[in-house]
């Protein structure tokens, strides 16, 4: 904002229009004061130099005075310079005259010679041998000549002379003429520098808007002239300036955001292998401690007799077994957690792999004695495009949830449906709910409701943290909910969008 009121404060656009002005009413005040102080002495100049031109005429038809072409000439630069001359012999008579009037002739010649002969009503400007020019004043007319006179070389007296007072009502004229030239000029200068600073100015605000917006990180504005001058080159490159600026800019967003991902990853790499290391050591503790105790039993002879022999031995390959399961659990999490895991993906029907899971468990249902009831549409394809693997794995741990916590009526529900474009899959079974103040946490690693039932049956406590990792890199959902007499696991994918 600053800088835009400073662009305004000092606009190109005014700046241009007044100096233009001020250029037009310098021209026109140096034109008024050369036409007051210098215009009549110029306009002086050359009519002396038409005095001479005429006098040089003169001269050189001094010799043949009655030639019809030195008439003619003589004539002519008089008529057209408005010069009037006299011409007479060594006594005051006249040979040739533009003038008609006699009488006028006289006193024409005898005003020179009052002139001469007085310095207050003559002012020489300029003497030779041959002639003088000078202003003379006509004592009978009341009126200023310009005049050379002087004698050629035949001898003969000559006049020539023109009214200086024509000259001064020429530079008054002169003078008014330029006043009013002036005022129109003035105008005329307004209208066109307005018009002028306007065409050229305001491609100039285009471009500095244009530059305030991308010193904003704004680079969809684009300068849009035709024009071929030195601005819509530079138009042209500030259009190529933002499109190299957004595409370097995007570059090094990306950079940053990948930059950013790889600290992250870092991070929760380093957070998650203090989390296992933290995990490991507290969930192995106990079948350590087992192992150690059972095995110094068997070293130290506690129990001599085959049969407890057999039975510490079994206890250390269990406990063995758990561990091990366990460690495998873990690293399997984590690698999902990273997305190290396998994610091949194959289009293929839910409800097939909920069905040959189901055929896995027949034996483990029997031996129970726990009554399994499907919910599954047979003819109903639900297919979803995902890694078979991980979703059977997260069919398979709902699965052992339910065989290890079902009680009562021994009843477990599987069911599958359509549900609003997405494959929904849940587990049911009858049993003691979940406390409330546990629901939030059964998803987190090692959480374990029942920690004695969990380790009865050798649970690691990891199986539920693996179906929510594989839901959330599946783009799925998961969800438990108590029901009136047990619990309810759930899971949902997205269908596949061909899928009818």
């Amino acid at each position: 904002m600053i800088k835009c009121k400073k662009i305004c404060r000092h606009s190109l656009k005014k700046q241009l229009f007044f100096r233009s002005i001020a250029l037009v009413l310098l021209t026109l005040l140096i034109a008024i004061v050369m036409n007051a102080f210098f215009l009549k002495d110029i306009y002086i100049k050359g009519k002396e130099t038409k005095l001479l031109d005429a006098y040089e005429i003169m001269e050189k038809y001094a010799a043949n005075p009655e030639s019809s072409e030195y008439q003619d000439k003589l004539q002519s630069i008089c008529s057209t310079f408005n010069l009037s001359f006299i011409i007479a012999d060594t006594e005051t008579k006249t040979i040739i005259s533009s003038i008609n009037n006699t009488k006028k002739l006289n006193r024409i010649l005898n005003d020179v010679q009052y002139a001469i002969e007085n310095d207050d009503v003559i002012k020489e400007l300029k003497k030779t041998e041959n002639y003088t020019i000078c202003t003379q004043k006509d004592i009978s007319e009341e009126l200023v000549y310009l005049t050379i006179y002087g004698k050629l070389s035949n001898g003969n007296f000559f006049v020539i002379r023109t009214a200086v007072d024509d000259i001064t009502y020429s530079v008054k004229i002169t003078g008014t003429f330029l006043l009013f030239v002036s005022f129109c000029s003035m105008a005329f200068a307004c209208i066109t520098s307005l018009f002028v600073s306007n065409h050229i100015c305001k491609p100039i605000e285009k471009l500095t808007n244009i530059s305030i917006r991308m010193a904003d990180l704004d680079f969809n504005v684009k300068y849009d002239g035709n024009s071929n001058s030195e601005i819509g080159v530079l138009g042209e490159n500030f259009n190529h300036m933002s499109e190299t600026l957004e595409k370097t800019i995007n570059e090094l967003r990306e950079a940053n955001k990948k930059l950013l991902k790889d600290v992250e990853q870092k991070t929760l790499i380093e957070k998650m292998r203090t989390e296992f290391i933290s995990n490991v050591s507290h969930e192995l503790k106990t079948p350590i401690a087992l192992i150690s105790g059972y095995a110094e039993g068997l070293k130290d002879g506690i129990n001599s007799d085959p049969e407890s022999t057999e039975y510490y031995l079994d206890v250390i390959i269990d406990e063995t077994k758990k561990m091990n399961y366990m460690v495998k659990e873990l690293t399997r999490l984590m690698q999902l957690e990273l997305g190290d895991g396998d994610f091949d993906l194959d289009e293929f029907d839910f409800n097939q792999v909920v069905n040959n899971c189901l055929e896995t468990y027949k034996l483990l249902f029997d031996e129970k004695k726990v009554d399994v009831i499907t919910n599954i549409d047979k003819d109903e394809a639900l297919n979803i495009v995902a890694n078979e693997y991980h979703i059977e794995e997260v069919i398979r741990n709902y699965i052992n949830n339910a065989l290890n916590h079902v009680e009562g009526d021994m009843r477990i529900e599987v069911t599958t449906k359509r549900q609003e474009g997405f494959a929904y899959f849940s587990v049911f079974n009858t049993g003691k709910p979940i406390p409330e103040e546990s629901l939030e946490y059964i998803w987190d690693k090692f959480y374990k409701v029942d920690k004695a039932r969990t380790r009865a049956y050798g649970g690691s406590g990891i199986g539920l943290s693996i179906v929510k990792a594989i839901s959330e890199m599946s783009g799925g959902s998961c969800g438990v909910t108590n029901k009136e007499n047990g619990v309810e696991f759930w899971f949902k994918i997205a269908l596949n969008k061909s899928c009818p």
